[in-house]
């Protein structure tokens, strides 16, 4: 994400909040800063306009922003003192400005998709593109776009950019995670550290759960996110950080091995690089789902079918015991793999060749065609999905045992019918 510098000024009594909400992010917003930040000018105070005689210039930065060598040029040539406060997420930016910061804050450095929400609530000044000498290099996209210049003024500096990766600690997992969602691995549980950025919690984990587009979600969407983000912070994690910095520290100590939120320049951190954390970019997931992807079976096409596997208990299976349905048995010629052998102990899947082996030894190769079925067409998904695991393609019959027995002339195996 991009972060601007900029300038903040008087406040006017609209609220920032509202000027917040009534401000939806765009994609062309968005996409034009593959993720930024900019320097943007509060009320400057004397010290400030005196910088060249060594006053001091205070700052609402992301940690790392105030670090010697970013800061060196400015400081030899002008004497000044950096005195940095570090921010846990772009709302404190008008948090502090409208509660008592204008006068006292000169500069803040936020996310740029901030910056006209900040401009509109009367929080920051004009800045002088002709006063910063390096703006001269800035390449086209950069140099003044619509995000920071309105009514022919600008706001903002372009500062920084980049992305939004996750951190993980090597000491603990030496080969960078896969997903986004490994997160939620039983191995991680109480590993996983979280940051007070919410909007760059959204950016991220809407594509996970699956918009198209995260700046642009509808209720519904925006909900689904909500609802992994309070599961992950209430079963995953260890921590819940202010700022990058902490996050740095906490999984530098070990606390925890794998972060939700990141951000690149993190591993050059002292305290990370000598506990080798390292980012990456996760995929967002490898399955959507997608109506009509699989090959489906109706009840008349059942007993043409060369192997049908029947997913439920053993017990329901053989017969023995019916809790649901009115009739007990299963469909001639059918054998049982219940949905619960398809799993270890940790409760994932087992390997493919562990699969395989579990299913040849009920007679289902993946020679001949499979279907599937269970009660109602649900759990018997899970044992399609270990077939696909294992290579081999497998149709559903959605109506199962509870369609099939609907009609009285299908047939019936079970210990009172005397079929296998």
């Amino acid at each position: 994400m991009k972060r601007q510098t900029a300038r903040a000024g008087t406040p006017s009594p609209r609220s920032a909040i509202h000027a917040w909400k009534q401000t939806p992010l765009s994609r062309r917003r968005v996409l034009q800063a593959a993720g930024g930040a900019a320097l943007a000018a509060s009320a400057i105070r004397p010290e400030l306009g005196r910088a060249q005689d060594g006053g001091t210039v205070n700052i609402m930065c992301w940690q790392g922003y105030d670090g010697p060598n970013a800061n060196k040029p400015f400081v030899e040539q002008t004497g000044a003192t950096i005195n940095a406060t570090y921010l846990g997420s772009n709302d404190e930016i008008f948090a502090t400005l409208r509660a008592g910061g204008l006068g006292e804050i000169d500069l803040v450095t936020p996310y740029h998709g901030y910056v006209k929400n900040l401009y509109e609530a009367g929080l920051l000044q004009e800045i002088d593109y002709s006063r910063l000498p390096n703006t001269a290099d800035y390449i086209p996209l950069f140099l003044k776009p619509d995000w920071n210049t309105f009514d022919g003024k600008t706001y903002s500096a372009p500062f920084v950019w980049g992305t939004g990766p996750m951190i993980y600690n090597t000491e603990f997992i030496p080969e960078a995670p896969k997903e986004w969602m490994d997160v939620m691995l039983p191995e991680y549980t109480g590993k996983v550290v979280m940051t007070d950025d919410a909007l760059g919690h959204y950016l991220i984990w809407n594509q996970v759960t699956g918009a198209k587009d995260p700046t642009q979600v509808t209720q519904e969407e925006l909900d689904k996110t909500t609802q992994l983000l309070i599961e992950i912070k209430t079963k995953q994690a260890r921590a819940f950080s202010p700022n990058m910095g902490d996050m740095a520290d906490i999984m530098a100590r070990g606390e925890a091995w794998l972060s939700t939120i990141g951000w690149e320049a993190i591993p050059a951190f002292p305290v990370a690089a000598e506990a080798s954390l390292k980012y990456t970019h996760p995929a967002p997931g490898d399955f959507t789902a997608r109506p009509g992807q699989m090959p489906v079976v109706e009840a008349d096409e059942v007993l043409g079918v060369p192997v049908v596997v029947d997913a439920r208990a053993p017990e329901r299976y053989r017969g023995e015991t019916e809790p649901i349905d009115p009739v007990a048995g299963h469909i001639p010629g059918a054998v049982n793999v219940p949905t619960t052998t398809n799993l270890r102990v940790d409760g994932r899947f087992r390997s493919p060749a562990e699969l395989r082996a579990l299913y040849a030894a009920a007679g289902v190769t993946g020679d001949e065609p499979v279907a599937v079925y269970c009660s109602s067409g649900v759990t018997a998904v899970h044992d399609v999905i270990a077939l696909e695991l294992a290579g081999i393609r497998a149709a559903l019959y959605p109506g199962s045992w509870s369609g099939w027995i609907t009609d009285p002339d299908r047939p019936v195996a079970g210990p009172t019918s005397g079929s296998p």
